[in-house]
This record gives C-alpha cells, structure tokens and sequence, in this order.
C-alpha cells in the first residue's frame, strides 16, 4: 500500500483509488496498516477498496481497512470472478454496484 500511495501522488487525476487484493493476513501488526490507511485517506485523498481472497481470509480486517479508506469491501471464493470484481470496484458507474464495506457475503 506504501507503493501504491507513492505512484498515485505523483499522478494529479481527479480520482485516485487503491483496490488491495489479500486473505487479510498481515503477518505483521494490523494497527500499521490502520495508520497507513488513515495517512493516504487523510494526507493523498486516496482512497482504498479491498478485496479479501478466499473463504479463510480474514475478513474483519479486510472490511475494517475499507471502511477506513472509504472504499468498497468484496470477497471473491471464485477466482473466475476477480477480474471483473476488479472491475466493478474501479468503475464507479458499473452496472452492479460493489458491495460497500460492513456487508456480509459468504462463500459456500
């Protein structure tokens, strides 16, 4: 996400979003990432979807990173429906709108 943050302060678009595809395991201290996405929503006007990978994802911290970056939150147990997830959280004019960050979905 640092990365990411650095590339789209360097592009002056109106518009500028993170979709972070992850199973939420950080492996690290969850609070960093909270500040990181408090920094880029604050200081860069970015915001940040998640994508959270898989029925074992850790799905609080995927949902609670979108909340915070004022994004959408999705889980996708299909990886034949990624891309166009990916789709739909860019495009905000897509048909089917993207789940918002706090709603439930579950994989079978």
């Amino acid at each position: 996400m640092a990365e990411a943050r650095r590339q789209l302060e360097r592009i002056h678009i109106g518009r500028r979003h993170i979709v972070l595809l992850s199973d939420g395991e950080s492996g690290g201290n969850s609070g960093e990432l909270m500040d990181l996405v408090k920094l880029i929503r604050s200081q860069s006007q970015i915001t940040l979807s998640t994508v959270a990978l898989g029925k074992e994802s850790n799905i609080g911290l995927m949902t609670t990173l979108a909340q915070n970056g004022r994004g959408f939150f999705r889980l996708v147990c299909d990886p034949s429906i990624l891309p166009q997830t990916v789709v739909n959280l860019v495009m905000s004019d897509s048909g089917s709108p993207p789940q918002r960050a706090g709603e439930a979905q579950k994989c079978p």
